[in-house]
């Protein structure tokens, strides 16, 4: 089980949570000294993007036919002289 600090854990916790998504390993985070909290993976299953469902809402709202063009003069206006 690794340890690190307060301090390191803030600047990298990004990395932190993606060391121990792929390898299972807790890491526990100190504070002054002791330690505070561990950081762990709650399923032994590593997320997989690719298994959320696509299309969850499909079929549930409907748009207006004219929907692209219903504001398209206010979008239009407000970006106006940036392009």
């Amino acid at each position: 089980m690794d340890k690190v600090n307060l301090t390191e854990a803030k600047a990298n916790l990004s990395k932190i949570v993606a060391d121990v998504m792929s390898t299972g390993v807790p890491v526990i985070i100190s504070k002054n000294g002791s330690e505070a909290v561990q950081v762990s993976r709650i399923s032994n299953k590593s997320y997989d993007a690719s298994k959320r469902p696509l299309g969850l809402l499909a079929g549930k709202a409907t748009l207006p036919d004219d929907f692209d063009s219903m504001f398209s003069e206010e979008i239009e206006s407000m970006f106006k002289g940036m392009f």
